[in-house]
């Protein structure tokens, strides 16, 4: 009786073959992870960073929000002010739908901001303590696409005396479910400060 020790060629092919399917399966899941983690933390760190600019631009100028002073407390890149790609710059929401002019979101003033972000800031002429000012929208990934909300695009409501993501008050299943591929992703914007898992 012939006992066979080690495997064939076939089998070793076959092992190799299934080895690198499984390879060709997981590394773009974990690249487009890892990409996503990058700009939702590059996220946390511009809300933090604005929300501390924001809170002495209000101190500063108690009781109004002039729109004229607003940058100069933010990070903004002055040497492209005007920059041609901010008028042509546009985002979209999650589900791809263009945001359209008459949307409580839609911006049209941007700035890059020194990191290569863009900020885009719209405000009311008229505002009052407590109520919504305006927003203000930032891409993380500065030009570079895909400038959807919810993958690089966040925002945050401005009142004159503190901003407040887009979300800031909403149930964490509200906020989940506005964080998937079919809806507005606008409430990502909270839910990813809050540590929530990307969708």
């Amino acid at each position: 009786m012939n006992i066979k020790k080690g495997f064939t060629l076939i089998e070793v092919s076959l092992l190799i073959f299934v080895l690198l399917v499984i390879i060709a399966i997981i590394i773009p899941f974990s690249f487009s992870n890892t990409k996503e983690a990058h700009l939702i933390t590059k996220w946390e760190r511009i809300f933090e960073e604005a929300k501390y600019s924001y809170s002495v631009y209000s101190l500063s100028n108690s009781n109004k929000i002039d729109l004229k002073l607003l940058p100069g407390y933010l990070n903004i890149d002055k040497t492209r002010e005007n920059d041609p790609i901010l008028k042509k710059y546009s985002y979209s929401f999650l589900n791809g739908k263009p945001v359209k002019e008459n949307s409580r979101y839609y911006v049209d003033k941007f700035y890059f901001l020194e990191d290569s972000s863009i900020m885009g800031v719209k405000i009311s002429d008229t505002c009052h303590l407590g109520q919504t000012c305006g927003i203000m929208i930032f891409d993380v990934n500065g030009e570079l696409g895909p400038n959807k909300f919810g993958k690089d695009v966040f925002g945050v409501n401005v009142y004159i005396d503190r901003i407040e993501a887009f979300g800031t008050n909403l149930s964490d299943r509200l906020l989940a479910s506005d964080c998937n591929k079919s809806s507005s992703g606008v409430f990502c914007s909270f839910y990813y400060l809050l540590g929530g898992k990307l969708n």
